[in-house]
Formats: structure tokens, C-alpha cells, sequence
């Protein structure tokens, strides 16, 4: 369980038993954790809805009505030790009442109750039957060596009369071929349980005879009028059909215990994605090899329509595996991907459902790459922890990361492109986790007073350079951040920055005075600043931390112009849809315009779509080509411009733009 969680649960549990609102300091001593930890965890719940906190001093938090769903479903998360029944993923989300059920099912004294499970194809019936068995050795109920006998009607369904005596068992001479006398399953199943699946294949009469076994307790081999046979077996039934249709009801009235498993398309999106985790990983598994996921892939995996339920899910996720295993071996890769092209034609179509779930993907993706990782020897997906200060902590994830990226044989282009994905998020959340004020003497207490000093220095020389102010905000950031820098370089920790090309060529001016400053602290602590870190520099210098609490200004702006009367509008109306939001812009070119009149609209949309990121210009061909460093040169605004775009690559634009990407990733990734 998530530090945070466990932050959560705490505070609900304290505000339930004291009736009122907590504080940061209260929150600590109850969990163990120090005090910066805790005040940074209640900052992000209360970003994210789950808290809020009180505007006087001491400031409390209160856990919100609408997290009580939250703090339960992680409270009771069931921990390696619980039996097995409560391990089934979504226990105690969507199959609570029916593990309940099952519970009640095998505890039943003296031998439990007879069960009929009911559900659609693939909704795993069998496997829950078998955690049924299980349930009752781990309670005790059955013997240790109990007998689990699973047995499918259908396979016999053309001759009811060998579908009876395998259940009931044959006395020889009862028809032609019974040779000899032959023990039924029923008595094998005898101390255990018999799991008879599609009972509804069983005829009339199969029914009869079952059912007066579970009457009396007792019954007759077929063929045989003298004997009778005595086992004590629990049944447990599964059928696809309607309990009225094929079966008597003479025999559903001696089933006590009937179990509803639902459809996939019923089950929570956070449930599917466990599945999807658990089958990826047992692929993994079988392959010997980390698998990785592409997010638009993982996306459709998450949202087609699935009609044979966890079953057909299963499946195309082994298909897709298949594909990407195959790839990763005629290409000669030392690690699988599962791209968006690896997935059967139907799943890819789930795609296409993401603007009716995009807050709800949103959510359950939050945090995640654009590439996931699924081992089977991990407990979870390899994720920076972004709730970490922006210390030598952060370095050392980065550096792990890099090294595991390494290992698993990913390129090195792909590896800088998912960190510089981490180090933008984190930089974004910790500049915008700061204090918007501080006093300088509790500073002191963590920063020595000449770090202190360099970072005036700094930020009044990079003001002064790039004629640009820098609040206190950004102060507090620098110096710790500094701080912990000057460290790791003295103690001879390595710094790596995956992007600082990129970040070299953004922000240039910025660039070039952090080339200055680096000289003067190399000067002032006797280090050498690499030029990794002084990329770290100019992302500080480049930023403005009171605009990161606004989305729309984090997004780049998208701008699609085509030549022809409705080209470039049709293709942002079909990105914008399926993106869910309405990021792109369009601008249709008539073939008669002057390419001068052109540029004077574009300029004027560019100035208006801008939010401090840039924008990114598609275009087709001809003159269109040339805007982007006119507009650049004319207006101060960053502009990248492709031509000869798709609408595939208008809709990969939009969407990594809305997901607050930087303008030079968007760029790289869509002309890749």
C-alpha cells in the first residue's frame, strides 16, 4: 500500500474517532511518518478532491465525503495472508456480494451449501468454483486431500446416456460397451466438492438423479436397481443459460445458494486494467522477458468491446503478446513492445470510445508513461514516485530507471523520450508543490546561508539578462534544488539529463546565462558543474511556477492549415473528437489566397492559441512550410512547423498536447 494511502486511511479513521478536522502534526505522530512528508501528501490529496483544509492556523484537513469510497477500498485491500476468495480481483468492488456469497456457500454447516454460479460466457466461472475449493481447504472445511472433480456437460451433451454414468458411474452389462463396472465422479468427488459446468446439458432425468443425491444423499450407478452408493460431495453448478429454460425446477429448488458473476462491460475500468495486468504478466512469464505496453494500446485494451468476457480478454491479449513477440524476434530486439498495430482489429476499436471514458482513463492512468512495463517477477509497473522533493532522491530514480531502461534492451532514443516524460512531470509538480511564501531563516535551517546567497545572485542576473522577474517561489525551488546538486556532485553522484539538447535549443537565451551562473558556482563552492546539470538550470530559469497551477497554460497549441475549402477542419473536428477535448485549431487555405494574406491570419491565431508552451504548426505543403520561423522571428512565440501531415498525426499531436507534453517532444515523436 502507497505511503499516501496509508495517509488517508489514518485521517479518515482520526476524524471519524475525534469528530473533527486533523492536523499535519496530529496526522504524524499517528503514522510514523516526519512532517515534511505528511504536509506534502495532504497538499496532493487536497489537489486531487480527497481533502480539504481549513484557511486559519493550525491548518486542518478534512477527509472528504465523496473519498470514503477511496479510503475503503484501499482500507480493506486484502494483504498475501487472506484466503484466497478475497484475492480475486474486484472482491471488494463489483464480486463483493458474491464473494460473500461463496463465503456463506462453503461455511454452511454441516458440509455447506449446494451452489449454482450463473454468468455469461467468459466471466470465469470455473475459476471461481476453484476458489470456492480452495476457500474451504483454507477454512478447514474439507479435509487436506479433499478431491476437486471438475467436469464439463457439455462435452457429452449428444449422449445423455454417458453423460449420466460419468457422473453417476456404470454397472457393467447397462448398455453396449459397459464391459465393467465403473466408478462416477460422484464418488470420486466423495469428501470434496464436484464442479459440474454448462448444467444445463444435463438432461431430465441426469437432473432427477442429481437432485435426489442431494436429497438423500445416496444414489444408484446407471444400470444398477440394488445398490446404493453413499458420498459426501458438495455440487457446485455453472450455467450460461436462464435457470428457466433448460433446467427443472424441481432441481433449482434444491440449489440453495444461486451466484451472480457479472459481465466485463460491468466491471469497474480499474478492474479491467488488473486483469490486463495479471494476463501480461503471465505472458511475460511464459516469454521470460519484461513486456512492454504502449499506452494507446493499453488504452484500447481497456475499452473494446469484449463480448465473451474475460475469457475473449485473455485471449487477444495473448494474440497481441504473440505479435509483438514475433516482431521483437525477426527484428532482433532484447525486449517486446505491444504496440497499437499488435492488437486484433476489434480491440484497436476501443480506441475510438476514449472521449466517453477519458476522465475515468485519465484518473486510472495518472502518473504512468506513455510506456508501461509489465514483469512477471514485479510486484508493480516500474513508476517514478513523483511525490518525492526534487533532491538527490530524484537522481538517484532517474539514474535506476535509466539503468533498468538499459537492461531490458530498450533503444536509447525511446528511453530518453519516457525519462524526459519523468523529469517533466516532476519538475511541473514540484515547482507547483512549493510555498508561495517562506522566511529565509527556516530555509537556513535546511540551505547553507552561501547557497542562499548564489541563488540572489543567480536569479538577479538571470533577471537582469532575460529581462524577466523571478518570484519567491521559484527562489525556495532553486536552492534546494542547488542545495542538493552541489552535494551529489562533491560526493561524485552522477547527473543525467535525457533531453538537454532539446532543452538547449528551447530555450537558448536561458541556456546561455545558465552557462554563466554555473561558472560563478564553480567558482564560489569549488565543483564543476556538468552540462547536464546546467540543463536542470535553465529549466528553472525558464519557468514561471504561477502558471503551473493552470492547465491550459501548460498546453501546447495545436494549429492545423491545409490548403483546399474544408480540409484542415475536417481533420482537427476528427482528432478533437476522438482526443475528447477541443485542443486543435484549423485554418482552411482557399487556393486563391495570397500566401501574404495567409500569414497575416495565422499570426494572429498563433498569438491567440499560445499559453506559454509554443505552438505546433501542420501543415501540407508549399509556402505553409515556411511560417514557422517567420512567426517565431516576428512574435517571440516558439513555433515548430510538419508538413505533409496525416490525420493520424493530428490526432497524436493533439493528444500528447492536452496531456501537457513539451512542444520539442510532440515535435520529435510526431516526425519519428
Amino acid at each position: 500500500m502507497r505511503k499516501i494511502d496509508e495517509l488517508l486511511i489514518a485521517a479518515g479513521k482520526m476524524q471519524k474517532e475525534k469528530q473533527r478536522s486533523c492536523s499535519a502534526i496530529e496526522l504524524s505522530e499517528a503514522t510514523g511518518m516526519d512532517r515534511t512528508t505528511v504536509s506534502r501528501y495532504l497538499n496532493q490529496l487536497t489537489r486531487e478532491g480527497s481533502m480539504r483544509k481549513s484557511e486559519g492556523r493550525p491548518v486542518l484537513f478534512e477527509v472528504v465525503e465523496e473519498a470514503s469510497k477511496v479510503i475503503s477500498a484501499v482500507a480493506y485491500k486484502p494483504s498475501p495472508d487472506k484466503k484466497d476468495l478475497d484475492l480475486i480481483i474486484g472482491a471488494y468492488d463489483t464480486l463483493q456480494v458474491a464473494v460473500q456469497q461463496a463465503k456463506a456457500a462453503i461455511l454452511y454447516p454441516p458440509r455447506g451449501l449446494h451452489t449454482l454460479i450463473l454468468g455469461e460466457t467468459g466471466v470465469g466461472k470455473s475459476m471461481f468454483a476453484e476458489l470456492m475449493y480452495r476457500y474451504a481447504l483454507s477454512s478447514h472445511v474439507v479435509a487436506p486431500d479433499a478431491p476437486f472433480i471438475k467436469f464439463n456437460c457439455a462435452d457429452y451433451a449428444e449422449n445423455p446416456q454417458l453423460l449420466v454414468a460419468q457422473i453417476f458411474g456404470v454397472k457393467k452389462g447397462a448398455y453396449s460397451g459397459a464391459e465393467k463396472d465403473r466408478e462416477g465422479l460422484l464418488k470420486k468427488a466423495d469428501g470434496g466438492v464436484l464442479f459440474l459446468d454448462e448444467v444445463h446439458r444435463l438432461s431430465p432425468q441426469g437432473q432427477e438423479m442429481l437432485f435426489t443425491f442431494i436429497d438423500k444423499g445416496h444414489f444408484r450407478r446407471l444400470g444398477d436397481s440394488e445398490q446404493l452408493l453413499d458420498a459426501e460431495v458438495q455440487i457446485i453448478a455453472a450455467t450460461t443459460e436462464d435457470t428457466g429454460s433448460f433446467l427443472l425446477k424441481t432441481f433449482t429448488r434444491r440449489i440453495p445458494m444461486s451466484i451472480t458473476l457479472p459481465p466485463l462491460r460491468e466491471r469497474t475500468l480499474s478492474e479491467r486494467y488488473e486483469l490486463i495486468k495479471t494476463f501480461i504478466r503471465e505472458e511475460s512469464k511464459r516469454v521470460s522477458k519484461a513486456i512492454y505496453v504502449n499506452r494507446s494500446a493499453l488504452v484500447s485494451m481497456l475499452l473494446y468491446d469484449c463480448p465473451n468476457n474475460i475469457g475473449q480478454l485473455k485471449s487477444d491479449l495473448q494474440l497481441s503478446c504473440a505479435k509483438a513477440f514475433l516482431c521483437c524476434k525477426s527484428k532482433n530486439k532484447n525486449y517486446m513492445m505491444v504496440n497499437q498495430g499488435d492488437l486484433p482489429p476489434h480491440m484497436k476499436k476501443g480506441f475510438m470510445d476514449q472521449k466517453e471514458k477519458r476522465e475515468a482513463i485519465d484518473q486510472l492512468l495518472k502518473n504512468r508513461d506513455d510506456i508501461l512495463k509489465f514483469s512477471y517477477d514485479e510486484q508493480e509497473e516500474e513508476i517514478l514516485d513523483y511525490s518525492e522533493p526534487m533532491d538527490t532522491h530524484f537522481y538517484d530514480s532517474i539514474e535506476k530507471k535509466l539503468e533498468l531502461l538499459k537492461n531490458s534492451g530498450i533503444e536509447a532514443e525511446e528511453i530518453n523520450n519516457i525519462l524526459n516524460i519523468d523529469i517533466e512531470k516532476h519538475f511541473q509538480k514540484y515547482l507547483g508543490n512549493l510555498p508561495e511564501r517562506f522566511k529565509r531563516d527556516e530555509i537556513e535551517k535546511v540551505v547553507n546561508a552561501e547557497v542562499l546567497d548564489m541563488v540572489d545572485y543567480i536569479l538577479s542576473y538571470a533577471g537582469e539578462k532575460l529581462k524577466k522577474a523571478y518570484d519567491e517561489k521559484l527562489f525556495f525551488g532553486l536552492a534546494l534544488h542547488l542545495h542538493s546538486s552541489i552535494e551529489r556532485i562533491r560526493s561524485g553522484g552522477k547527473i543525467y539529463h535525457p533531453k538537454l539538447n532539446v532543452v538547449r535549443v528551447s530555450y537558448g537565451d536561458e541556456f546561455l546565462v545558465a552557462m554563466e551562473v554555473a561558472k560563478a558556482i564553480d567558482e564560489r563552492f569549488n565543483i564543476e558543474i556538468t552540462l547536464d546539470e546546467i540543463g536542470y538550470l535553465t529549466m528553472f530559469l525558464a519557468s514561471n511556477p504561477y502558471e503551473l497551477d493552470e492547465d491550459e497554460l501548460l498546453k501546447v497549441g495545436v494549429l492545423v492549415i491545409m490548403h483546399g475549402s474544408s480540409t484542415a477542419s475536417s481533420m482537427v473536428t476528427v482528432a478533437n473528437n476522438l482526443v475528447g477535448e477541443d485542443h486543435g485549431k484549423a485554418i482552411d487555405m482557399p487556393l486563391n489566397m495570397k500566401a501574404s494574406e495567409m500569414y497575416e491570419l495565422v499570426k494572429e491565431e498563433v498569438k491567440s492559441i499560445n499559453r506559454g508552451k509554443g505552438v505546433l504548426l501542420l501543415v501540407d505543403m508549399g509556402s505553409l512550410t515556411s511560417f514557422g520561423e517567420m512567426l517565431t522571428e516576428e512574435t517571440g512565440i516558439i513555433v515548430k512547423t510538419i508538413d505533409m501531415v496525416s490525420t493520424l498525426t493530428v490526432i497524436e499531436a493533439c493528444r500528447k498536447a492536452v496531456l501537457g507534453r513539451d512542444l520539442f517532444d510532440i515535435y520529435h515523436s510526431c516526425i519519428d
